[in-house]
């Protein structure tokens, strides 16, 4: 067998970067068109710049003072073109004001000493507009834009005319594509999260316009989704990708496919991962461009394994070398509980022949209640499932290749592996503890669809069968028997039974304490 049945090969999202960008802001620091005296008045003392903006209007009607100094209302029109209609004191602009541009862009709000200061409306002759706090005739503090000639709006923060600080990007009229999260100089850079027209969303950190740091992914129409680090705009570093069933979507997570955890460069597979294949069968350790390539081990969902070297995808294996058959050499690590052991080596090796003398009888339990049909016992658990999920576990039949969580809670209460001292929440603990942190299977919602492999599930039960059979759990063992004795007593007495009974078959109920 040259190498493996699954190719793994990547999917078109893996090996394109996204290519959905937001539109152009046309107008992203838009500065109103000088008056051509204000950096005259920068150096000049302050009698004068009553006389630099009188020189400044070629017209003006309204009130003035006891000095001539325009007053109270008036409008005032200036050189340029430009045209003030609002309040003055002391000579200058100052109050509420409306003030026009030649070129038809037009400011309404607040005015400070000839400055357009405080909260005010832009609007400009394309059809975009500005309401919100300005300084100095600029974008400044908070306000609303909304563009002209595109469906689009941004709500947020503004520093010098440009986005900048927190904000909301809107790039359609009824909001399904947008922006909200961070802003720096005008571009997406920190924390925030995208919804593009196509319904992809991603959730994580920006770096000047593009997808830089810890992110999360999902693409709607490929079903597939990928949380961990980026860099430049494609996944870079550690990660986590999934691929979902077609016809389903993440709310159900039973459905889940294929699942990657590992290394990823420029956007493909490259180092070291793990990959979890839908069938049940795994493959970890090295890849090189989104293919198996430099050593690994490839565990067949039948509990066979091949460990070597890969080379593109594909094993490299001597002329007449045959893959590890299951048996002895199905991958069950009890290392931790060995240590406690006084004979380890020889309780090891009392515990492979366990292996080798049931496995075929494991191998029909775990097909038989992997096929059988999971609307019943999804009933029978509901106190266990969110309400939101259990429509998802009752429809959940299509996937034959691996052992639900919720089938296993079945075959432990079937084995008499749950009493009351050994709660079904401990036990399936037991079960999953060694194996969550490699794979995002932590969520309390999630643990009915947690897919196990054919040795997780073997592991499972003998770590099971150790505390059921100790002295704190049973009440015959008055002493800590060796492992393997343990193990052997549920086995025997518990899990090989299970053979011959149906998947239906009823269990009794027993509920710990907080189990509702």
């Amino acid at each position: 067998m040259a190498g493996g049945k699954k190719s793994a090969r990547p999917s078109k999202r893996e090996e394109e970067e996204e290519t959905e960008e937001e539109p152009l802001d046309p107008l992203a620091s838009y500065v109103p068109a000088s008056f051509g005296w204000e950096k005259e008045a920068e150096s000049s003392s302050v009698s004068d710049e009553y006389s630099l903006l009188s020189s400044s209007v070629i017209s003006y009607e309204g009130g003035r003072d006891e000095s001539g100094r325009y007053s109270g209302s008036g409008v005032a029109v200036f050189k340029g073109g430009e045209k003030y209609n609002g309040e003055f004191q002391d000579g200058y602009m100052h109050g509420k004001g409306q003030f026009k541009w030649k070129d038809g862009t037009k400011y309404e709000g607040d005015v400070q000493r000839n400055a357009f200061t405080g909260m005010g409306t832009l609007k400009w002759s394309d059809g975009s507009s500005y309401e919100g706090e300005v300084k100095n005739g600029v974008r400044q503090g908070k306000g609303i834009f909304r563009f002209g000639e595109a469906p689009m709006t941004y709500d947020g923060s503004w520093k010098a005319g440009v986005r900048e600080g927190q904000g909301r990007m809107d790039y359609d009229e009824e909001g399904l594509c947008f922006y909200e999260g961070e802003w720096k100089n005008g571009k997406r850079h920190g924390k925030g999260k995208m919804r593009y027209e196509s319904g992809n969303i991603y959730d994580g950190w920006w770096e000047c316009g593009v997808k830089d740091g810890k992110g999360s992914m999902t693409w709607l129409a490929e079903k597939e989704k990928y949380d961990g680090e980026w860099k430049k705009g494609v996944p870079h570093g550690f990660g986590v990708y999934v691929w979902y069933a077609k016809e389903d979507t993440e709310a159900s997570p039973w459905h889940l496919r294929n699942r990657y955890v590992g290394m990823m460069v420029d956007g493909m597979r490259e180092g070291s991962g793990t990959f979890y294949f839908a069938d049940g069968s795994k493959y970890e350790g090295e890849w090189k461009a989104n293919r198996k390539h430099g050593f690994g081990i490839y565990y067949y969902s039948n509990g066979a394994l091949y460990k070597g070297r890969f080379e593109d995808d594909r094993m490299e294996k001597e002329e007449g070398e045959e893959e590890e058959g299951p048996g002895a050499e199905i991958n069950v690590d009890l290392s931790d509980l060995l240590l406690l052991e006084k004979d380890e080596k020889n309780e090891w090796q009392r515990i492979r022949n366990i292996i080798s003398r049931h496995i075929s009888s494991l191998r029909m339990l775990y097909r038989r209640f992997s096929n059988f049909n999971r609307a019943p016992i999804a009933a029978r658990f509901s106190y266990l499932v969110p309400r939101s999920s259990q429509r998802s576990v009752a429809g959940a039949d299509s996937d034959p290749h691996t052992l639900p969580m919720i089938q296993m809670w079945n075959i432990l209460q079937l084995a008499r592996g749950v009493t009351p001292s050994l709660r079904l929440a401990e036990a399936s603990s037991i079960v999953t503890r060694k194996h969550d942190s490699g794979r995002e299977l932590a969520t309390d919602s999630q643990a009915p669809f947690l897919p196990l492999l054919f040795s997780e599930f073997v592991e499972g039960l003998f770590r099971v069968g150790a505390e059921l059979f100790s002295p704190s759990h049973n009440d015959e063992c008055d002493q800590l028997l060796p492992l393997s004795e343990r193990i052997n007593m549920f086995m025997t007495r518990g899990v090989l039974p299970l053979v011959r009974v149906s998947p239906s078959s009823a269990a009794p109920m027993i509920r710990g304490a907080g189990e509702e």
